[in-house]
C-alpha cells in the first residue's frame, strides 16, 4: 500500500521542530546584519590609524630631534614636532581627528599635508627622553567600541620609534 500524504505525528514534529529553528537562524541573521557592517568600519578606521602611524614612523626616521617648540607651538600630549633638516613636522590631535602640517621649509604659511579623521579611535603619543633630549616617540593607540553601554578597546597597538630609525644605528 503506498502513502500520498504525511502522518499527523509527521505534521506536529515539523511544526513544532520548525518554529525552533526559524528563531535560531532569525537570531544569527539578527547578530549578522549588526555586526558585519560595525566591524568593516572599525576595520576601516584601524587602517586609516594605521597609515597615519606610518606617516609618523616615516617623518621619524627622516629626523634630526623633536624640537621642544616651534613657530609658536609647544609639543605636548596633543602637539608632536618632529625637526626635519629644513622643516618642522607638526601632528597635532583634536576631536576628529589628527592633523599634519609642515612649518618652514622654505613656506612662508604652514601647509596641511595630510587629515585624518576619525570616530572611535584613540591616539596617545610620548616623548621617551634621555638626559633631558628627545631621542623616541611612543605612539599607542586604539579603538573604541560601544556595545550594549559599554565601552571596549579594540585593536590596541602600542608602537616605539626611535630618531632616525635604524639606517643610523647600522654602521659596518
Amino acid at each position: 500500500m503506498r502513502r500520498k500524504a504525511f502522518t499527523l505525528v509527521e505534521m506536529l514534529v515539523v511544526v513544532t521542530v520548525l518554529p525552533i529553528v526559524a528563531i535560531a537562524f532569525s537570531g544569527l541573521f539578527a547578530t549578522f546584519t549588526r555586526d558585519v557592517p560595525r566591524m568593516t568600519r572599525m576595520v576601516q578606521e584601524n587602517t586609516s590609524v594605521l597609515d597615519l602611524v606610518r606617516h609618523i614612523r616615516d617623518d621619524v626616521d627622516a629626523a634630526v630631534g623633536f624640537p621642544d617648540a616651534s613657530y609658536e607651538l609647544t609639543s605636548d600630549d596633543r602637539t608632536l614636532l618632529i625637526g626635519l633638516p629644513e622643516r618642522v613636522i607638526c601632528y597635532r590631535i583634536d576631536e576628529d581627528g589628527v592633523t599634519r602640517t609642515v612649518l618652514g621649509g622654505g613656506q612662508t604659511e604652514p601647509q596641511t599635508e595630510g587629515i585624518w579623521r576619525f570616530r572611535d579611535a584613540v591616539i596617545v603619543w610620548r616623548l621617551q627622553r634621555r638626559a633631558d633630549r628627545a631621542h623616541a616617540v611612543e605612539v599607542q593607540t586604539s579603538l573604541k567600541e560601544r556595545l550594549s553601554g559599554k565601552i571596549r578597546q579594540r585593536f590596541a597597538n602600542s608602537h616605539l620609534y626611535f630618531l632616525g630609525g635604524l639606517a643610523r644605528e647600522q654602521t659596518p
